[in-house]
């Protein structure tokens, strides 16, 4: 995932490669972000439809994917869809 020209910094100014830079940390940190989302709500589903979830459960598992993003993919965002709140609570042990 990079924001902007296939995350190629093709200007050699300090100032513009610090912008680029900051962008995709900007953009993995949101990723993870959204990961981290996604997995709350899916430990906290199995933990009410009666699974035993434990932190040792979970530390199998990691927000920050490295492999298997599309990242010669083209992404839009959607301003128009309602987004749903995000869940703080972990029901964990």
């Amino acid at each position: 995932m990079f924001f902007a020209n296939g995350g190629k910094i093709s200007a050699n100014l300090k100032h513009e490669q610090s912008k680029i830079v900051k962008y995709n940390q900007l953009l993995a940190n949101f990723a993870i972000l959204y990961n981290v989302n996604a997995m709350t709500e899916v430990f906290n589903q199995l933990k009410s439809e009666g699974y035993n979830i434990t932190r040792e459960h979970m530390a199998a598992f990691s927000p920050y994917h490295t492999e298997h993003l599309g990242r010669l993919g083209s992404f839009e965002v959607d301003l128009t869809k309602q987004v749903k709140p995000m869940t703080f609570e972990l029901l964990v042990e």
